[in-house]
């Protein structure tokens, strides 16, 4: 068992263990409708070659005997404390349980930290309790949760991080104020990855409990709208994320 970095010989095998991933991990949770789009939007040739040469998003590969068995999608969002984000963690059905995951993950971290980041952050929907276990398993610690919609049904998202130092803190909330005068406390560990700089989200809450809305960091707005797949435009500038994940560990 190899892991190494992906290429745009791996597209097909990244495509296919991220079907039968979600087709394993969530078919109980979503109609074949939904994990198809998914698949459609998030792992179509001309967006996996794009990240694949985006040079702060990473895709690790699984490669056995010259099979795509697991994969793993990563950002480095190098803002007000450099972050290693894992997007997707996905191994196939029937290699799970033989340690696949975990070096795949430990891979994962060596790149991230070795390109400067502080701390990493990973992303699991609540009903994934397997998903939540293999990262608290690892080293990582619940900070939080939020309400998301996966095709117009809500979750509970969790948020697990992993800091290189034991004594390492995350900083507190920006406080900034809207045109209108309203006071937003902005979380800059908290971010969505788009074309001309991420997205920060926004609380009307010191505690980062009710979430706003986004900050976009090009342009410093708010004014920005996000369809029910996750798509995210600014109305100010135009940057724009397109989605990458509902849920970093599919294992």
């Amino acid at each position: 068992m190899e892991i190494r970095q992906a290429t745009e010989d791996d597209i097909d095998g990244i495509r296919g263990v991220a079907r039968e991933s979600l087709e394993a991990s969530y078919s109980q949770v979503l109609d074949q409708d939904a994990i198809d789009t998914a698949v459609s939007n998030w792992y179509d040739d001309e967006t996996l070659q794009e990240n694949l040469g985006d040079t702060e998003h990473f895709y690790l590969v699984a490669d056995d005997d010259g099979k795509v068995v697991a994969f793993s999608e990563s950002l480095l969002v190098d803002e007000t404390e450099p972050a290693g984000e894992i997007l997707w963690l996905h191994v196939l059905p029937n290699s799970r349980g033989e340690g696949v995951g975990t070096r795949l993950l430990e891979h994962t971290e060596d790149v991230l930290q070795d390109m400067g980041a502080d701390y990493l952050a990973g992303l699991v929907i609540a009903e994934n309790e397997v998903g939540n276990e293999f990262y608290r398993d690892h080293g990582y610690s619940l900070v939080g949760e939020r309400d998301v919609e996966v095709t117009g049904v809500p979750y509970t998202e969790r948020e697990y991080r992993k800091f290189w130092q034991d004594d390492a803190e995350s900083e507190g909330l920006e406080i900034v104020a809207t045109s209108g005068g309203e006071t937003l406390y902005v979380d800059h560990h908290e971010t969505l990855h788009a074309n001309q700089g991420p997205f920060f989200a926004a609380y009307r809450d010191g505690e980062g409990e009710n979430l706003y809305g986004w900050l976009c960091s090009n342009c410093d707005s708010f004014d920005n709208a996000m369809d029910s797949m996750g798509r995210l435009e600014c109305n100010s500038c135009g940057n724009k994320r397109r989605p990458l994940r509902w849920d970093a560990a599919y294992l």
